[in-house]
């Protein structure tokens, strides 16, 4: 795990996860899950960021926890994908998260403190998340066209995507 930066779970206990980072350079760690109250940890794959904080669904089965550089990261299929959600405090420092009892909504708070002029904000994301209309582009083109297709999804498993295919094909026009 590296330097453990939280630690979390189900409300059982059934479920553990905990995530870190390194204490040097480059100051990565990943998310670890515990199936069975904690005896035996794993890694799950595709998560190794400088963690500074994770908070899970009251099931274990929702996650969300935050980087060192703001960014706000979400799992809804206990940590197999995760969603980089913009972080709508800006570049203002995160400094908690916590999901509602049932897991439909997490929430995360930012503060900068200083004597003069604290600051505390709040906010909510509400589950599932929804992807927005697609766009289809590679780095070789000089325009890009954006088409909103609904009913059809694209599933990516990390990493590039090279390929795709649309399925049930579109009809033309």
């Amino acid at each position: 795990v590296g330097y453990p930066r939280g630690l979390t779970g189900s409300e059982d206990g059934t479920i553990i996860y905990t995530a870190g980072g390194s204490g040097s350079s480059p100051f990565t760690g990943a998310v670890y899950k515990s199936t069975n109250s904690g005896a035996t940890f794993s890694a799950i794959p595709n998560t190794t960021k400088n963690w500074m904080g994770i908070h899970s669904s009251a099931d274990g089965t929702k996650l969300i926890g935050w980087d060192s550089l703001k960014n706000v990261w979400i799992s809804q299929d206990s940590g197999a994908t995760w969603t980089n959600e913009v972080n709508p405090g800006g570049t203002a420092k995160v400094n908690s998260v916590k999901f509602s009892h049932d897991g439909s909504k997490a929430y995360m708070t930012t503060g900068e403190y200083n004597e003069t002029n604290p600051t505390t904000k709040a906010y909510r994301f509400t589950l599932p998340l929804t992807a927005p209309a697609f766009t289809l582009s590679s780095s070789t083109e000089t325009a890009s066209v954006s088409t909103a297709v609904s009913g059809y999804t694209i599933r990516a498993t990390g990493g590039r995507v090279e390929q795709y295919s649309i399925s049930p094909s579109l009809s033309p026009g």
